[in-house]
């Protein structure tokens, strides 16, 4: 385990002193190796907007993939030591599943799929749902579960639920976005496209799609990457009405222009009703964006802030709410193979990120390192919580996280 702190002397002698007084003390903000997973998985803490955290009973969790066992499992994190472990509770047994997390507060949701390439045409990959229920430290799979949500080809799949207790989740397919719904997440609906030429005129099928709540309603967002009659490529945004027929769909532009979308999105949603999304461009001069912060308030109007440019050359960004400090923290990877996993905050009212590359979150220090597909919670975190992010090097097989307790 390796901790780059930034805290003074005399602040950690204050540390010190206070967790002398008050017990023990969460370390500075730093970045720490992980358990090894081994040549079973690739890339376990992928795919863009899937999440494998969450926060709950003073604890972070995670799904992670256990190289002994050749299973993902929940585990834990200690973090006093920052040192994950492993619980008694497995998920999916399939090596190369990719995992999205939900937690609403009483159960825990976990949408687990197999990557397929897009090459692999008639290949399909059954999502399943884990539903889970927590007591006395532990969780504890619901009987019945899991249930099969759909089968399809997809790169990722994402889950939600709305005000009224409906599970949704979304994928493109066939350069199309699909979705389905379950009242409880025991049976779905056939797998359905959304209506419109935006949700499968303008798509390629590397395109994604991510599916959040908010407001009293439903938002599916997704990139569309094949330029419309107008020569533009666009992000749109599909709202559903809590309670309205499920086909009921109304879509708008979230951002559009000449060469501007790239199948990168990391959606958010805040209390207020507000959207945020994290997304990468395809614009190709050096000083154009890379990486924007996207926000959409409840009337509708969004608007975008610069996070990264062209030339700083990064990808797969993540996007989490700090409300403590009303900033949104922004997550990159410095190179498309892997590299370090980068970090830049700004101010959710009027966003504005600092120029360059930004502050290294996580470093592996071995020159073969590709640390790789940052990973962090649907909740928003705050000095209570503090702050993880998950991320996996395949050059040693081995998982990584960035922890910060937001406490300044």
């Amino acid at each position: 385990m390796r901790l780059r702190p930034v805290v003074v002397a005399g602040a950690i002698t204050a540390l010190a002193l206070l967790a002398a007084a008050c017990g023990p003390t969460p370390p500075p903000k730093g970045d720490f190796t992980g358990p090894t997973y081994g040549t079973g998985a690739s890339d376990p803490s992928g795919f863009k907007d899937e999440s494998k955290l969450w926060y709950h009973d003073g604890t972070w969790w995670s799904v992670m993939y256990d190289q002994t066992a050749g299973d993902y499992f929940v585990f834990k994190l200690n973090k006093t030591t920052q040192v994950w472990s492993k619980t008694t509770t497995v998920l999916d047994t399939r090596a190369s599943a990719h995992a999205d997390v939900l937690f609403d507060g009483t159960k825990l949701y976990v949408l687990s799929h197999v990557f397929k390439e897009i090459a692999e045409v008639g290949a399909t990959s059954v999502a399943n749902l884990y539903r889970l229920s927590y007591s006395g430290g532990n969780w504890t799979l619901d009987t019945g579960f899991p249930k099969t949500a759909f089968r399809g080809q997809m790169e990722e799949a994402t889950v939600a639920k709305d005000s009224t207790g409906r599970l949704w989740a979304t994928w493109v397919e066939g350069a199309a976005v699909k979705y389905v719904t379950s009242a409880d997440g025991t049976t779905w609906s056939a797998a359905a496209t959304l209506p419109g030429l935006e949700a499968s005129g303008n798509l390629l099928t590397d395109d994604i799609s991510t599916v959040t709540a908010f407001n009293g309603k439903v938002g599916i967002m997704w990139s569309a990457q094949k330029a419309n009659g107008f020569g533009t490529t666009s992000f749109y945004l599909a709202t559903h009405v809590d309670g309205a027929a499920t086909t009921a769909w109304t879509t708008e532009i979230a951002q559009t222009g000449a060469s501007l979308a790239d199948d990168h999105i990391s959606l958010t949603a805040s209390a207020d009703g507000t959207l945020r999304a994290a997304v990468k461009t395809s614009l190709p001069n050096g000083t154009d964006p890379i990486v924007q912060l996207l926000s959409r308030t409840p009337a509708g109007v969004w608007s975008s802030a610069t996070a990264w440019q062209r030339s700083d050359g990064v990808t797969n960004p993540v996007l989490v709410i700090d409300t403590t400090h009303s900033t949104a923290v922004v997550f990159a990877t410095n190179q498309d193979a892997g590299g370090d996993i980068l970090r830049k905050t700004s101010p959710l009212t009027s966003p504005s990120f600092p120029a360059g590359a930004g502050e290294v979150a996580i470093d592996d220090p071995d020159t073969a390192s590709v640390v790789n597909h940052a990973t962090a919670s649907k909740q928003a975190v705050t000095s209570a919580t503090g702050l993880v992010v998950l991320a996996s090097d395949d050059s040693d097989r081995t998982y990584w996280h960035h922890w910060d307790p937001l406490t300044s």
